[in-house]
């Protein structure tokens, strides 16, 4: 839209004036786009007033004329009150000026860029979405793990250079060990799969498959899970912790917003990308739920991971909702925290709960809170995720490290006990949570494994083995086939050849 516009004006002279009018309109649009993403909530005001003298103004730079001289006098009063509003205020500054410069660049020239090739470019990348990719669009790398179904491959995808990871499960393997509803197991986490998708997940973006392979191709994020500390000795700092347990909070009050209750959540399912990210993976066990039907009976997930509501649903005749995943949420809180689980006798209805050692009071207040055994008075139950969210655990607070032996529990080798044994956390700005604006702590503790030949020559082989497959499908016949075709399966993303255009746009700038 803006190589149609910025062309138009150079190429037209008699639209020239207007279509820089609308140019201007456009660039108004994304500073302000940027000021509502900014992490650093004290340089907004500054940020604001470079916006009202460049846009605004009518004397700016590039004063926009879809502003009245009444819209312009009420941006002024909002810019003076901005120091004392709230932060969560302050960013919608400017969300009426941005209606107004999106309706009037909609009505100088967007039947105009319909009408272009610039347009007709941009069909052509949609249409793509109706094409089913087959392996030959991929070329492996590496084996980045095994399971009981099959592998998942590092590929990058010919066409755009884009890497992703393949998972490929063989279809006799999973009859053999999910039993005759296999196909509807196996679809139902595609189906869940296909429709999210959020920073803080690994998203779906191809499904496809052959008689004797299912493949899904996702989100790359080759840098490992948490569960190394919680299973070892090595620990995540204060910061590192509260940041893990805000990005959880925040991916599952999305997944219970689009109606799905996800029940195994635990370290093994959270990974962390390039940037210090939490991703959550695998929506094996998840099962989505209605206002009819909000509640759920049977007994899924990982035993010391499992809410009791969730482990005695079959004895006590009790079905259980979404309440479910904020416990578990406590759980990894306590694991993060003190690197033990935070029940002993799991078994008995009433178990035994360890005092841990607490950074601060909030940490061991909002633990305790997700941790009730009674799933009424959870916090959470009532309210969901924005009853977390604004719990004192997120607000800005002190925190002490608590001894260990004769010092502190290490955190950062080149500096001394002492300089990191306490320590402030700023108050966490939920707006621009999932925007990934903010830079992460967890930046670097899992580093991307190094390659080895033989995870190269595995990958090579598995891609041979689907090849051989997709011939043999050639010539068999045509009941043999569909005796293990999954009718649902196949599937691209809307996002996909968007993001991958974007991203490789991006790539030929930067080697620019």
């Amino acid at each position: 839209f803006r190589k149609y516009m910025t062309r138009t004006a150079e190429e037209e002279p008699e639209q020239r004036d207007s279509f820089a009018m609308s140019l201007a309109m456009f660039e108004f649009f994304m500073d302000v786009q940027d000021f509502k993403s900014e992490p650093d909530a004290k340089v907004l005001p500054e940020m604001a007033k470079k916006i009202f003298v460049n846009f605004v103004e009518e004397k700016g730079t590039m004063a926009l004329s879809c502003f009245s001289a009444a819209d312009r006098e009420a941006l002024a009063t909002k810019l003076s009150n901005l120091l004392s509003s709230p932060v969560a205020e302050a960013r919608k500054t400017f969300d009426a000026a941005q209606e107004a410069a999106v309706g009037a660049i909609e009505k100088q020239c967007f039947s105009g860029f319909l009408a272009s090739e610039h347009f007709a470019y941009i069909l052509e990348l949609k249409a793509k979405e109706n094409i089913k990719p087959t392996l030959s669009d991929f070329k492996v790398v590496r084996v980045l793990g095994e399971g009981g179904f099959g592998q998942v491959i590092e590929v990058v995808k010919r066409d755009c250079g884009v890497r992703y990871a393949m998972k490929v499960m063989q279809k006799e393997a999973m009859k053999h060990n999910l039993g005759s509803a296999w196909r509807k197991k196996i679809a139902m986490e595609q189906q869940l799969l296909s429709l999210l998708n959020h920073a803080f997940m690994v998203n779906l973006y191809y499904a496809f498959q052959n008689p004797e392979f299912l493949i899904l191709v996702m989100d790359l994020v080759p840098s490992g899970d948490l569960s190394e500390f919680v299973l070892t000795k090595k620990r995540l700092t204060p910061e590192q912790v509260r940041w893990a347990i805000m990005e959880v909070v925040e991916v599952m009050g999305y997944i219970h917003g689009c109606r799905i209750m996800y029940r195994d959540l635990k370290p093994e399912n959270l990974l962390v990308d390039e940037v210090g990210h939490v991703r959550l993976i695998d929506m094996g066990l998840a099962a989505r739920y209605g206002d009819k039907n909000p509640t759920r009976t049977s007994r899924v997930g990982t035993d010391c991971y499992m809410a009791p509501e969730v482990r005695w649903c079959r004895r006590k005749r009790e079905p259980y909702g979404v309440s479910c995943d904020w416990y578990t949420v406590g759980v990894l809180l306590y694991e993060f925290s003190n690197g033990a689980l935070p029940f002993t006798q799991r078994d008995q209805e009433k178990p035994t709960y360890r005092e841990g050692q607490w950074t601060s009071p909030q940490n061991k207040s909002l633990c305790e809170s997700l941790l009730e055994q009674d799933w009424t008075k959870r916090i959470g139950s009532k309210n969901g995720a924005a009853e977390i969210k604004d719990h004192p655990f997120f607000k800005k607070a002190d925190w002490e490290m608590f001894p260990v032996g004769n010092g502190f529990r290490a955190i950062d080798q080149d500096k001394s006990e002492k300089d990191q044994a306490k320590g402030t956390l700023p108050e966490i700005d939920w707006d621009i949570v999932s925007q990934c604006k903010i830079p992460s702590p967890m930046k670097g503790v899992k580093g991307v494994p190094k390659k080895k030949k033989d995870k190269e020559v595995q990958a090579q082989r598995t891609a041979g083995h689907i090849a051989e497959a997709e011939k043999a499908a050639a010539d068999a016949d045509a009941q043999v086939v569909a005796e293990y075709d999954v009718t649902t399966w196949d599937y691209v993303s809307s996002k996909a050849i968007t993001e991958e255009y974007m991203q490789s746009m991006f790539q030929c700038v930067s080697s620019i």
